[in-house]
């Protein structure tokens, strides 16, 4: 699935320092830097997470994020799990994480390099073996607060443990399109209905997202499925689009709550893609979205902060939002 890349210090855009463009179209995508859609869409999480709106309860929780980089997001919803363990008389969820980045050089210098940091800064490393085992956030060295020195050891505990807490990580690199989707593995399903007409409209006026979506019973899987700035480019909104909505598609089944949001710029300027030309599209494909934050919003988002602008943009700037998106 990987795409041809120059790999180690072979690739001058890669290696020591990032080129002097944010993006190289088809060589480099931005997965170095976190984007402050993607610090949009952890808050957000973060505000749903702890205010109750979005429960991690399902006997088995996929969490899929595209355009993965820096992979915060994702982060955010593993730091929860791990500083919520099942108390041992339960038997832990089994959780599979998917981390997907067009360059692999991302995925292994960046994205799993910040699960280890993250694991590292929630869970004790000396005494992780078993699932029960965690801690507030701490000093992850007595000397030099914040680093971390990487040993065989610490690895091994760090996968044990994850195994031991039936926590899966896998990572895809490479350009969206069916070969990508069925790298996921998800099982296949009828089209989702959205249970509620009203709420499965293409809007960009805030609103609040429904947590408890496509499922009339009770779901025993959740399925997350996360992107931030991952539609500035009209050459990939398509394949981008019909990726996001095929995903959906095979993970929507009576038993399965599914919940995709997208964090992105109203415009991006010099690019050429945007929030509007991506809802048109996505109505287009079957699909329907709604804003559910707005960093421009006068009142309270789900972020816990309020409506307020807390990274740049609001009214000063591009405005920003978080998408909520289904299958119609």
């Amino acid at each position: 699935m990987a795409e041809e890349e120059p790999t180690g210090l072979q690739n001058p855009l890669l290696a020591g320092g990032l080129s002097a463009d944010d993006i190289t179209p088809k060589i480099y995508e931005g997965g170095f830097k976190t984007w402050e859609c993607a610090t949009d869409l952890a808050r957000y999480l973060a505000g749903a997470v702890s205010g109750g709106r979005l429960e991690l309860e399902e006997k088995e929780i996929d969490i899929i994020e595209l355009g993965a980089g820096t992979a915060l997001p994702t982060l955010t919803l593993l730091t929860h799990l791990l500083t919520h363990p099942t108390p041992p008389s339960s038997t832990p969820p089994k959780i599979n994480i998917t981390l997907a980045d067009y360059n692999p050089t991302v995925l292994s210098l960046s994205t799993i390099p910040n699960l280890l940091l993250t694991w590292a800064s929630c869970c004790n490393p000396s005494n992780t073996t078993t699932t029960t085992t965690t801690t507030t956030s701490r000093p992850i060295s007595p000397h030099h607060q914040g680093d971390l020195e990487i040993s065989p050891p610490l690895i091994s505990s760090f996968t044990t443990n994850l195994t031991a807490r039936n926590i899966h990580v896998a990572g895809i690199s490479g350009a969206w399109g069916p070969s990508f989707v069925d790298l996921l593995n998800l099982s296949s399903s009828p089209i989702s209905k959205n249970p509620d007409p009203q709420d499965a409209t293409t809007s960009a006026s805030p609103s609040t997202a429904n947590f408890n979506t496509n499922t009339t019973t009770t779901p025993n899987k959740l399925t997350i499925l996360l992107a931030s700035e991952t539609i500035y480019s009209p050459s990939t909104l398509p394949s981008f689009t019909h990726t996001l909505l095929s995903t959906l598609s095979r993970a929507s089944n009576p038993f399965t709550r599914t919940l995709a949001l997208i964090a992105a710029k109203r415009i991006y300027f010099g690019v050429g893609g945007g929030v509007d030309e991506f809802l048109s599209l996505l109505e287009g494909m079957g699909g329907w979205g709604r804003c559910v934050w707005d960093s421009g919003a006068d009142e309270g988002g789900e972020g816990g902060e309020g409506g307020e602008d807390r990274a740049g943009g609001g009214a000063g700037g591009v405005g920003r939002c978080i998408l909520e998106v289904g299958v119609r």
